[in-house]
């Protein structure tokens, strides 16, 4: 359980990064435009 927990807790982040990098961009776009 622990181990599951901390892989999810990583999953967890490289997704909350991956959102915040998917953000960023749309916004550059919505600048560019």
């Amino acid at each position: 359980m622990d181990k599951s927990g901390k892989h999810y807790k990583q999953l967890n982040a490289e997704e909350s990064v991956t959102i915040m990098l998917l953000i960023q961009n749309e916004l550059f776009v919505v600048i560019q435009i």
